[in-house]
């Protein structure tokens, strides 16, 4: 009777697709930037802003903040992490899941700021 021993390592043994990881890494840098370009006109558009609409613009700015200030850093962290690993083995991390959710919440916040950077044109800023 003999037994078999098997190794099962800590970390799944997946690969990525090549240049997937940097693919996101770039996207994630590019959320970035623009969110802070929106953020920046969110401020000006402040000025411009009826009084009842801006606690709506102001929920959404604190929204796109806490994604640019905490979430979008996160997001770097693990994927530096994950570009470390050697090839074919990446931990256990649903990435792909966690930055099409980030992409899904960035899309939607860009889309609530909209109504308010028409405030931007007629104000003559634009």
């Amino acid at each position: 009777m003999t037994s078999e021993v098997t190794y099962n390592p800590p970390y799944a043994k997946v690969s990525a697709p090549p240049g997937q990881i940097a693919e996101w890494t770039e996207e994630v840098r590019y959320w970035k930037q623009e969110a802070h370009a929106f953020l920046r006109l969110a401020a000006i558009s402040k000025l411009a802003c009826r009084s009842s609409e801006l606690t709506t613009l102001e929920k959404v700015t604190a929204e796109l903040s806490h994604l640019v200030h905490s979430a979008f850093p996160d997001l770097e962290k693990e994927l530096d992490q994950l570009n470390q690993l050697p090839d074919g083995s990446v931990e256990t991390v649903d990435m792909d899941g966690k930055i099409h959710a980030n992409r899904r919440t960035y899309r939607k916040l860009k889309a609530r700021l909209l109504p308010f950077l028409t405030l931007l044109i007629k104000a003559g800023i634009w």
